[in-house]
Parts: C-alpha cells; structure tokens; sequence
C-alpha cells in the first residue's frame, strides 16, 4: 500500500515538473548573438520553439539576442533587461483555453522581421500578450494580428509599440489593444473583424496610412494624441473607422493635422484638447445624438462635415470652427454651442436637411459663404452674433442665405447684428421667413418676380430693421405703376431706411422701381422704363462689389487679365450719358468713393486704349 502511494506522489510531481515552464538563461557562451544557438542558454536548450513553446526566458542587460528564425510563444515570461533583434518570424499563441498568459517585462524588441497573433486552431480564448515594466518594441517590418491584441498593467512605466513598418489585423474576432502605441507613416490595415485602440497611457499619431476593408472596424477610443509637426493622415475607408473619447480620457491635437482619407470618418461622443488645428479634407461625420467638444484649436472643413441626427458640436476657450471655401457642413436637427461667443465662419455651403431645427448658442456665426435654407429652421439665440458680410476681394465673395425655411435673427437691439450681404427665397418663388430680421446699409434683398402675382417675399415675425437695397431678377415685363410687397413684418419696422431706387433688367429695358416704406412692409413701385444696354465680356474677369453700393465701391480684374491691357481706366457716366470722373485702373483692384452720389443707376465702363472692353450697370443706395 506505502509503495502504490509513493508511485502516485512520484507521478504527480513528474506531471507538475512537466507542466512547469522551463527557465531559459541567456549566457552569450555560444556564438554570442543568435537565439537559435543552444550554447547561449544555461541550459544548452533552444527556448520556445515549435514544440516546446513555453518557458521563462532572462535576457540580463546588456545583451542583444537576434532571432533569425522561428520563435513560438504560447506561455511564460520574459524578462531581463536586455535586447531582442527579430529578423525571423516572432508568433505570439494562444494554443489552450486557460494557460496563455504571456508576459514580456523590460525588453527592448526591435523587430526587423515579422510579428505574429493568432489563435491556435479549435481555440476561442483570445487572452492578450502583456507588455509590461518598460517594454518596448520598434517594428520596422511587419506586424500580423488575428484575434489577439496587447495589453499592460505598468501604469507607471507601460508597454509601448512603435510602428515604422505595416501594420495588419485579420480574424473575425473584436480585437483589443490597449498598450501604448506610436503609429508612424506606414500602412495600418483592418482586414477582417474589428480592432480597437484604446490605450488608457496614450497613443501617439503620426501620419499612418489607415486602411479599413468593407464589413470592418477601427475604433480610436481614449488618449490619442495627434500632435506630430504638420503631419498628414491618409488612407481608404470602405469600412467604419470612428474616434471617440472613453472613461474620461481624451484625443488631442496639438499641431497642425491634415486629415486626408477616402471614406467617412466617425466622431463619436469624443472630446479633442490640445490646440492644433484640424485640417479636415476628407469625410467627417458625427454619429447621432453624439457630442464633438473642441476645448482649443480649430477645426477647419475643407470637404464635407455632416452632422448626424441630434449631433451636437461645443467650442469652449479658444476653439473656433471654419468651413472653407468648397467645402459644406450638412446640418440636421443640430447644435453648435460655446462659452463665450466661439468663433464659427463659413466661407463655404452649409446646408440644412428638409424640416430639420438647428441652432447656434453663444456663437459669433460669421457667414461669407452660403447657407441654404431648404425648408428648415437656422436659429441664433439672443447670446450669438450674426454677420452677413461680403468680401470684396480679388473674386468677391458674399455671404448668402437662401431657400424657403426660417432664419432666426439673435435680437439687434441687445447683440451684434451685421447683414451686409444677402438674403433670397428660393428656389424660384418662395418666401422666407425670419424672426427679428435686421439689414444694414450694405445689405441687399434678392428678389425674383415673375408677374404682378408671382414674386418672392420676406416674411418676418418680431424686430424688423430694414436698409440697404435689392437685386431684382425680373422675369416679365411690369407696367408702370405695378407695386411688389417684397418685404413685410408682423411688427412695426424699427428701422426702414433702404436706398430709393432700385433697377432691374427685362428684355433690352431696364425697369426703375421706388423703393416705398409702409410702417410694417417695403414695397417696390415701377415708376419708369429706360433703355440702357450693358457690354459684358465674361472673359474679363471684371466685377464690381458691392453692388449696390453705398460707401465704396471696388473694381476687381484679374491679374492675368489686367497684364494683357495697356493703360485701363474705368469711366463713370450717368444714364443720360454724362461723364462724372475718369480714373486709372491700378493694378488688379481699384476703389472708387460713391458716398456723395445720389441715388440711382451708374454705367460703369472699362476701357483700354480707347477700347471699351466693358459697361456695367451700378446702383448706389
């Protein structure tokens, strides 16, 4: 009986002895260098190979151990201090459903060769490899991941890849990576599954290529920090690639970032610090009922911003937002908040879903651009600034809202309120609605009129301020006496005060209109009928803005186009012929002082050599 129980005692201990891992020492008493001579081990074995992939490996300090071949790691630690050179094939495995911890501790990995993870096959545990205590790896080559990702639990002094070779993910399987990575320029690719980045340490994000495959994901989720030094990210999208904040932790952007990637890219609720600047010439989306916050920075659309359903964005501190021009912010049914009247300016389109309600609060909303109205709602609350305004540049650029919906007015008598632009129901006969409307002198109206019936109204509710003029785009001919109600309130008119006079084009004739106040409408009223015949050459390049005009004037010519006249000048005459001043054209702009001329229709003339090469209409209020 003693002896059958010795036997078993015997066995059991032969079995643990087994399932022990095998410590491994490094010695260098080989060749000195290569992992796969077994003379450079203590124990005069090859540790981890194809069958016997566990162990403990120690590689003390300051040895530098290279890999020429195959390494397989299933278990166990290593650890040491010292160097790994891979330019063989390094595989990372989880080959039993319990016993895969693998942990590598102060190495320094530098992988010149290829890196693998995966799962051995039948096995469904996807156990991560542990970075630990000063862990670092410099991947030059490749790096092939399936289903397996990295993992540390050193706050202090975590686990950490740096990527300057490619990058791949395959396996069906959600993969997770939450060690601390550094993405350099190179190729980083979903192939299959899904792969989330979200490294409680921070990972840093410098000009990769991202490459997300159909029915994949890309998640950057926590601390990522895009703050390389005028770096570009590029990449194709056919997948979901999305950012978003986690647990409290944030992106940031702290350089200038040029994001320029075919696809969409995500914001979920996320929150960017930092104080770069987004540059965003791909397709950026924020997911419904998500919040993008901008504690600093800029975000600068340059291609397309579309705001999901209930998105919302908030600029705080020093955070602005700019839509370029060509590019547009598709809004619908969103907010853009700030602090402190944060700086929001579109120079390019931005338009509103049909029947969608958006809202600016506490937001100087600057528009030089377009925004089109549809039939929704476009409201600043009584905390914003609005203005309208125009550019009067090389190619002008006006600032315009247009379409058939609502446009709220923050309240002029209690903030800043600048519509130097225009306003235009469309498209054709339509009639826009606003709330506390406010035009100043610079400002103008456009109206289409088809018949004595047909025209284009404003039609406000509260506050009503009205100067400035109209752009009349008659598409019939009136009779003398006819009268339009183009602009009419629910209210009394604080203000009216627009020019006199206003003239429109129909046929060969030209159409003068009064321009009329009633105390809560503007009415145009034809009073006479000219003939006065323009000269455009739409090869000219030549613009006049504003027009109408109040103040100044300024005429623009490009410069390739000025070079090839000599001695230009512009002509000033009344309609009746009378020539009132001649000047010389200076370089590509000339600015001309209307504020003394009486209201009315002025033809404007650029000549060259005697050669008339241009007469344009102007209307001074």
């Amino acid at each position: 009986m003693a002896g059958r129980l010795l036997l078993t005692l015997l066995f059991i201990l032969a079995l643990l002895q087994q399932s022990r891992a095998q410590d491994f020492i490094w010695t260098g008493n080989g060749d000195g260098t290569l992992w796969s001579d077994p003379t450079n081990w203590d124990i005069g074995a090859v540790p981890l190979t194809n069958g016997n992939a566990t162990g403990n490996i120690h590689i003390p300090n300051p040895f530098e151990v290279v890999i020429d071949n195959q390494v397989y790691f299933e278990s166990g630690t290593i650890t040491g201090g010292g160097k790994i050179l891979n330019i063989g094939n390094f595989h990372f495995i989880n080959a039993s459903e319990s016993n895969n911890s693998k942990i590598i501790s102060g190495i320094d990995f530098t992988n010149n060769g290829n890196v693998y993870t995966y799962k051995a096959n039948g096995i469904s545990n996807n156990d991560p490899v542990m970075l630990n205590d000063g862990f670092h790896m410099t991947s030059n080559g490749f790096m092939y991941i399936e289903n397996i990702g990295f993992t540390t639990t050193s706050p202090s002094n975590p686990g950490y890849i740096e990527l300057n070779g490619n990058f791949s993910k395959s396996g069906l399987d959600t993969t997770i990576i939450d060690a601390e990575m550094k993405l350099l320029g190179s190729d980083f690719e979903v192939t299959e599954g899904s792969l989330i980045l979200e490294s409680k340490y921070g990972n840093i994000i410098i000009a990769p290529i991202f490459i997300v495959a159909p029915n994949c994901s890309l998640i950057l989720s926590g601390n990522n920090a895009f703050n390389s030094v005028a770096s570009s990210i590029s990449g194709n999208i056919e997948g979901y690639f999305e950012i978003k904040s986690n647990q409290g932790l944030n992106p940031s952007i702290t350089t200038s970032q040029i994001w320029e990637m075919n696809g969409i890219i995500t914001f979920g609720d996320v929150s960017f610090g930092g104080g770069g600047t987004l540059a965003n010439r791909s397709h950026i989306e924020v997911k419904e009922n998500a919040t993008v916050e901008f504690q600093f920075g800029r975000l600068s659309n340059q291609r397309h911003l579309e705001l999901k359903n209930n998105s919302s964005i908030s600029l705080d501190n020093t955070a602005d937002l700019f839509n370029t021009q060509d590019a547009e912010i598709i809004f619908s049914n969103n907010t853009i908040t700030g602090t402190n009247q944060q700086r929001f300016e579109n120079f390019g389109l931005i338009s509103l879903n049909e029947n969608s309600t958006n809202q600016l609060e506490n937001i100087r909303f600057i528009n030089t651009g377009e925004i089109n109205l549809e039939n929704g709602d476009f409201i600043l609350d009584d905390d914003s600034i609005f203005e309208n305004q125009i550019i009067p540049d090389i190619i002008p650029t006006i600032g315009e809202v247009n379409g058939y919906g609502n446009f709220v007015f923050p309240n002029f008598q209690t903030s800043q309120v600048v519509n130097n632009a225009t306003f235009s129901p469309s498209p054709d006969i339509s009639t826009l609605n606003t709330r506390n409307f406010s035009q100043s002198g610079l400002g103008f109206l456009k109206i289409d009129i088809n018949s004595i019936t047909e025209y284009d109204i404003i039609n406000n509710d509260g506050l009503a301020n009205f100067e400035g003029g109209f752009e009349v785009q008659l598409n019939y001919a009136p009779s003398i006496g006819d009268e339009f109600e183009v602009f009419r309130s629910n209210t009394t008119l604080s203000n009216c005060n627009p020019v006199s006079s206003v003239t429109a084009s129909y046929d060969t004739l030209d159409y003068v209109f009064d321009v009329i106040c009633t105390p809560d409408s503007v009415i145009l009223k034809l009073v006479n009928i000219l003939n006065i015949n323009e000269l455009n050459n739409p090869y000219l390049d030549f613009y006049i803005v504003p027009n109408p005009a109040k103040d100044h004037v300024v005429f623009t010519i490009s410069r390739r186009k000025a070079e090839q006249y000599l001695n230009l000048k512009i002509e000033v005459y009344t309609i009746f012929g009378q020539k009132l001043i001649e000047i010389p054209f200076s370089k590509i702009n000339t600015k001309l002082d209307v504020s003394d001329y009486p209201s009315g229709v002025y033809l404007i003339n650029l000549v060259s050599e005697k050669k008339t090469l241009s007469i344009k209409k102007l209307s001074v209020k």
